[in-house]
């Protein structure tokens, strides 16, 4: 028996070209089957259950690009230290945590910014010691690529002082632990998480998206159990997943999976994104190849080989200059990705457009990370003008795919569209229109799947959002503080 749904009396914001405004559209089977004028397709709707809007405004559903779903789920659960103003005030919260675990129980925090507090500085094993003694304590720097542990976390991962990315000052470790050494450490965490945690934590994700009405979501996660859980449980939510898996071997990537993940650097945050010059408060260093140049490019071929799309983190300009290297001579057809693209030469969105090579990236960055404070202190002032180029690619016809790389920011594509919009470097906003397409039709397209989402047009899923307020309407300054009414995804509203 065929579902039917009129949904009328709205400001419906549809991403199509063809019919970019309408009243009103008709939902049969999940799918748009008319779109425009309310009495137009009144007229086609006879017998179908009606959704009156009263004039509120719908999207298309919001589509993040780019979410670690697992990791966003398990962090919500953790202690969050972002907006502590002070290496003390994060000490006193953690010790209350402490005080809630039973002994010998993991303290994690997650959040940390050595950039946002006065002491510029992370907090020491030692310090982590005397506050919780009774437990493992990881402290996980927001942007995912370095953690500092206490003593009892240290010798719980089986820490090797050897490890490239120890960080050791006077000879004696300060539990601060970066690039390779952060993702042994990391790996040797989650290995202790029971596969009933992490199920949770990819389900409560999903639940997270969906109330920010996003209906998909571009998931990254690790080979193994991680990324068996992401597919296992694709018929389990409504939320609608594709799954690049990080692997060091095409073959241990999963039937069904959609790609690849690989890693040029790490981040500017941990100083360990690969620049040509050095980092201006660290000049010691450039960063880190977290894969070689020619594991890069062989890993590339074969995916490609095998019918895949490869996405690729590439953050300093040295990183996102080896990404391309080891793109060269591979289809534009496959549509293969730079994942963050945060600090390009000026000739690396031409020779992208070029090639048919996706720029994805998260416009959150720059709302949550301190201009002057992160990114003039990591690169200097001239090196800062050229972070996220978004207007200047824009300008050279390419289309910008948008995410959270939640759980390093929230799973919230309105704040995305909100910073896109107000960049920090004023010659690269974009315009509401141009940072919503960033999140829906645009991201759908770097998918390989704008034939099926990303806009309201007729023949594709109806997957919609309503808004408390427009978007492209809104005051410029308020974008991130609309609310998200509804979501709903092939016609039926979802629950959060």
């Amino acid at each position: 028996m065929s579902t039917r749904l009129l949904v009328t009396n709205a400001r419906v914001h549809t991403m199509d070209p063809a019919v970019p405004e309408a009243e009103a559209f008709l939902v049969e089977d999940g799918r748009i089957a008319d779109i425009g004028r309310a009495d137009a397709v009144r007229n086609r709707a006879a017998g179908a259950a009606t959704l009156d809007l009263q004039g509120r405004t719908v999207v298309p559903g919001f589509i993040d690009g780019h979410a670690h779903l697992i990791a966003a789920g398990f962090a919500a659960t953790c202690l969050n230290v972002f907006g502590k103003r002070t290496i003390r005030d994060i000490l006193e919260a953690i010790r209350d945590d402490a005080r809630t675990v039973l002994r010998g129980g993991w303290v994690v925090a997650v959040g940390f910014d050595d950039t946002m507090v006065a002491d510029r500085r992370y907090p020491t094993a030692a310090e982590l010691d005397e506050i919780a003694p009774d437990h493992p304590v990881r402290v996980e720097r927001m942007d995912g690529h370095s953690c500092v542990l206490n003593t009892r976390a240290l010798r719980a991962l089986g820490v090797d002082s050897s490890w490239p990315g120890v960080e050791r000052v006077d000879g004696e470790l300060t539990g601060v632990l970066r690039a390779d050494a952060n993702n042994r450490a990391q790996a040797a965490f989650d290995a202790q998480i029971p596969r009933e945690a992490r199920e949770s934590s990819f389900l409560r994700a999903c639940r997270m998206a969906l109330s920010a009405g996003i209906t998909s979501v571009h998931g990254i996660e690790p080979a193994g159990a991680d990324a068996e859980i992401a597919l296992a449980l694709r018929r389990e939510t409504p939320l609608h997943t594709r799954l690049y898996v990080i692997a060091d071997r095409v073959a241990d990537i999963p039937a069904g999976a959609e790609g690849l993940k690989l890693f040029v650097d790490g981040s500017m945050d941990s100083h360990t994104a690969l620049l040509f010059g050095p980092y201006a408060d660290r000049p010691g260093t450039s960063g880190t190849f977290y894969q070689s140049p020619d594991t890069l490019r062989a890993l590339a071929r074969d995916a490609e080989a095998r019918g895949l799309q490869v996405i690729t983190h590439a953050i300093g300009d040295r990183g996102i200059d080896e990404a391309l290297r080891a793109y060269e001579g591979l289809s534009s057809m496959r549509r293969h990705r730079i994942e963050h693209f945060e600090l390009p030469l000026p000739e690396h969105p031409t020779l992208c457009s070029e090639r048919g090579i996706v720029v994805s990236t998260q416009p959150a960055f720059v709302h949550l990370w301190d201009y002057t404070g992160f990114y003039v202190a990591r690169v200097g002032r001239d090196r800062a003008r050229t972070i996220h180029p978004y207007r200047t690619m824009v300008d050279r016809g390419m289309r910008l795919c948008g995410g959270s790389d939640a759980p390093v920011t929230p799973l919230d594509p309105l704040l995305g569209i909100h910073a896109a919009v107000h960049h920090p470097v004023p010659s690269e906003r974009l315009t509401p229109d141009q940072a919503l397409r960033m999140f829906t039709i645009d991201a759908a397209w770097a998918g390989h799947e704008e034939a099926e989402r990303g806009s309201i047009s007729v023949g594709k899923v109806a997957d919609f959002v309503v808004l408390g307020d427009d978007p492209l309407g809104a005051r410029r300054d308020a974008i991130n503080d609309i609310r998200v009414l509804e979501t709903y995804v092939a016609g039926r509203r979802v629950p959060g």
